[in-house]
C-alpha cells in the first residue's frame, strides 16, 4: 500500500503537474481558432487526464476496459508531446528546465504502459 501511495505521488508531482503546465501552454494555440490548434490542445488535455487517471489506477488492480482507456489516452498524450520532446532533446541549450518538464510526463506515461504490458502478459 505504501508503494502504491508513493507511486501515485511520483506520478502527480513528476507527471501530472508538468503535463498540466504543458496543456495550459497548448491553450495558446487555440487563440488562433484554427482546427490544428484546437485539436492539439484537446489531445494534450486528453493525455493529461490519462496521466491523472494512471496515477490513481494501478494496472494490475483495474479492469481491462479501464486499463485500455487509460492506455489510449496516454498514447494520445505521447503522440502530442513527441515533437516537443525531440526538439528539447536535440537543442538542450539554456532551457534545461523545459526538457525536464517534457521528459517527466513522457517517462511516467511510458512506465505505466510498460506496467500494463507486463500485467497483461502475466495474466495470459
Amino acid at each position: 500500500m505504501v508503494v502504491r501511495i508513493l507511486w501515485s505521488a511520483i506520478y502527480l508531482v513528476g507527471g501530472v503537474l508538468p503535463a498540466v503546465g504543458l496543456a495550459l501552454l497548448s491553450l495558446f494555440f487555440t487563440m488562433f481558432g484554427d482546427l490544428f490548434g484546437i485539436l492539439l490542445s484537446t489531445l494534450a488535455w486528453l493525455g493529461t487526464i490519462g496521466l491523472l487517471l494512471a496515477s490513481f489506477n494501478w494496472p494490475s488492480g483495474i479492469r481491462p476496459c479501464r486499463r485500455l482507456v487509460i492506455s489510449v489516452m496516454l498514447v494520445i498524450g505521447l503522440i502530442v508531446i513527441f515533437p516537443v520532446l525531440i526538439y528539447s532533446l536535440a537543442h538542450p541549450g539554456s532551457k534545461m528546465w523545459f526538457g525536464a518538464v517534457v521528459l517527466g510526463p513522457t517517462l511516467l506515461a511510458l512506465h505505466y504502459l510498460w506496467q500494463v504490458a507486463r500485467s497483461s502478459r502475466s495474466r495470459e
